[in-house]
């Protein structure tokens, strides 16, 4: 089976991801080859300012090699990539006119540097009720409307590009918060936990790498064969539903 070939380019949220991702994907006998470029905090109009600089701003890592210094043009160019993913900076997800015109402007490079690889948005996830992050304020506090505003953002995002997939992450966050798991997902009221991250990474393996979750056997250390059971319906629930 050939790998799937995967670019991120995210922030710290696609990296809560790929701490979970390849050990399901190897649990699931999946193969992959995952691309991350990270920036702490960066937005849409960041990556595409890079994008105009050339600048190597990422530590970009590649599976199974050693973080690099890296641009954006340069990871295009090492992989003949499958899938390529976009987010926006957590605390601008909800504000859809912070998407605009970067998105669009990345996409079309996108298509350019590799232009068999599918689009697809990343939907990120709504704060813990109790987060002191400083762009909460901008949702005012409240993990419901920021989880309503994000998902518009994100759907309608994923309109303006076309998207080929769409990865929701924050619909399957707010499904488990509903569960007796509850608002126990993050690691500091914004990033995820092991809970959290694993949540995410089963949302990808399921859409990105087509498995059905709820067979595979990984389990993060911190996560209760209990839990996992109810991280892993979730997951499925709402990768089902975005399909």
């Amino acid at each position: 089976m050939n790998p799937v070939k995967v670019l991120a380019v995210g922030n710290s949220f696609s990296e809560n991801v790929a701490s979970c991702l390849p050990q399901i994907a190897e649990a699931g006998n999946r193969p992959l080859i995952l691309g991350r470029l990270y920036i702490g905090g960066c937005s849409l109009e960041r990556h595409w300012q890079n994008v105009l600089s050339g600048a190597k701003d990422y530590l970009y890592n590649h599976t199974g090699r050693e973080q690099i210094p890296t641009s954006i043009g340069d990871a295009f160019k090492m992989e003949d990539w499958d899938f390529v993913t976009f987010q926006q900076a957590s605390h601008f997800s909800g504000m859809p006119e912070t998407y605009h015109p970067f998105l669009e402007n990345l996409s079309a490079y996108a298509k350019v540097m590799s232009p068999r690889a599918k689009q697809v948005i990343h939907e990120t996830w709504a704060y813990a009720k109790d987060s002191t992050h400083p762009g909460f304020a901008n949702y005012h506090n409240s993990q419901e409307e920021m989880y309503r505003r994000l998902r518009d953002a994100y759907h309608m995002a994923a309109g303006t590009i076309g998207a080929a997939a769409f990865l929701p992450a924050g619909d399957a966050w707010q499904l488990a918060r509903a569960t007796e798991i509850g608002d126990t997902l993050c690691a500091d009221g914004f990033h995820g936990n092991a809970k959290g991250c694993y949540l995410s990474a089963a949302v990808w393996y399921e859409v990105l790498l087509g498995g059905d979750i709820r067979e595979n056997t990984f389990c993060p250390n911190g996560v209760t064969e209990k839990e996992l059971k109810i991280l892993q319906d979730c997951a499925h629930q709402a990768a089902a539903q975005s399909m």
